[in-house]
């Protein structure tokens, strides 16, 4: 948990820091570069996710395979959704604008990913609720 919360604030000081405060997105831009930021960012990023945050993968993808998904599952869905848009925004950005056009979105838009995450929720109640043996 210490691991994950150190490789995390790199990345939030970077990308929330840049929001926050004009100037830093200024020293940013003048020192490493954006693109650098998000590479730095991105790296960071898929330790955490793919170490510390591996666990959630291996007990998840098997509840959802199961048809029983459980809370692992739900983050499993949404940090993995998020990495992979991730990846095709910092890899791949003309992929992304291509996408967002064609499901509607304007080029002056940006999409959001984590308008996802409360969609994907509603399938993980234990199977004891979804069947009537209790809770909601």
């Amino acid at each position: 948990m210490v691991f994950a919360a150190i490789l995390t604030l790199p990345v939030f000081v970077l990308e929330m820091g840049a929001h926050l405060i004009p100037a830093f997105h200024m020293a940013i831009e003048r020192s490493i570069g954006t693109q650098t930021s998000w590479l730095i960012q991105f790296v960071l990023a898929t330790i955490v996710l793919f170490g510390p945050g591996l666990a959630f993968f291996t007990k998840g993808v098997p509840a959802l395979l199961r048809g029983a998904p459980d809370m692992n599952s739900l983050v499993a869905v949404g940090t993995g959704a998020a990495w992979v848009y991730s990846v095709v925004a910092t890899f791949l950005p003309a992929l992304r604008r291509t996408l967002a056009r064609g499901a509607g979105e304007g080029p002056h838009r940006r999409g959001d990913p984590g308008a996802a995450g409360p969609t994907g929720s509603h399938g993980a109640r234990p199977a004891r609720q979804r069947d009537g043996r209790g809770g909601c």
